[in-house]
């Protein structure tokens, strides 16, 4: 395969890839999650309802406080804007029938400090907790209209990620954050399989190789200048992730507070070392 033809299918699978995660007609969709627990209902659905008086048990939740007409305040971990907890009301009604051993909760934001309301008005959550012979199962459901396979795949991941807490908090009183995606050492496993998955477009030999590992150290470099920015504005928390044939994305600790805070961040990605080689 010639430079130029390689040069084409790289483009191509990136191209596609952006369109599926970012840009697909994907529509409204239900994603659900299902685990199995060994304690009992009465043990789980304190902290299953959005009301009930273990409610702030994840450790996402810094306070979970019940307001009158069905709504609930809470106060998350992550910071919005001004770096300030973000703070949801949700609405939530009870549809459970604990004759059959059946709790179900619903609910649906109605405010969040940090982004418009109209980013949940087709969001609905539904949390299901049900008596089994061994134990109990949680169920979640979560609908959502989406476009882009990405925020649905966060969504997915960040809710197994919420029960499998909720098993570890069961057993030992304490939620502790799950982050092995994120960690140096997955992200490292991640940067060297991206070389490896560009290393065929540049030739499979030494100098193919060298080209490949140099494009994912030029790649780091691009993302550093992102994060520094990152800090210079404030953000408490940055992190970078590699996705391969994507490249690598630069993660902020909280929303951009202004369009030059947005601009900014873009552009240091043009100010960070890659820039300076010829």
């Amino acid at each position: 395969m010639s430079t130029l033809q390689s040069v084409i299918v790289l483009l191509t699978i990136n191209l596609g890839l952006i369109w599926l995660l970012l840009a697909a007609p994907v529509g409204k969709r239900t994603l659900t999650v299902r685990r199995s627990f060994r304690a009992g209902v009465d043990s789980i659905r304190p902290a299953l309802d959005p009301r009930g008086e273990n409610s702030n048990w994840y450790h996402a939740v810094l306070s979970s406080d019940r307001l009158d007409g069905g709504l609930v305040r809470q106060r998350l971990t992550h910071p919005d804007r001004k770096g300030e907890p973000i703070v949801r009301v949700l609405e939530v009604a009870d549809a459970s029938k604990p004759g059959e051993g059946i709790f179900t909760y619903r609910s649906r934001i109605i405010e969040d400090s940090a982004l418009d309301p109209s980013f949940w008005q087709h969001f609905r959550e539904v949390r299901r907790l049900m008596a089994t012979s061994g134990g109990a199962i949680v169920e979640v459901e979560q609908t959502d209209r989406y476009r882009g396979l990405a925020f649905l795949l966060y969504r997915y991941f960040a809710l197994s990620r919420e029960l499998k807490a909720l098993d570890g908090w069961l057993k030992t009183g304490t939620s502790k954050r799950i982050a092995t995606f994120e960690h140096p050492v997955t992200q490292t496993g991640l940067a060297a399989l991206s070389t490896l998955l560009l290393w065929p477009f540049f030739g499979l030999t030494t100098h193919g190789l060298l080209l490949s590992t140099m494009l994912t150290i030029v790649i780091v470099l691009h993302e550093l200048g992102h994060m520094a920015a990152y800090r210079a504005f404030g953000h408490q928390r940055v992190r970078m992730i590699f996705v391969p044939f994507l490249g690598g994305i630069a993660i902020g600790g909280r929303p951009y507070n202004s369009l030059f805070e947005v601009a900014s961040c873009a552009l240091m990605g043009r100010g960070s070392p890659h820039s300076w080689f010829p």
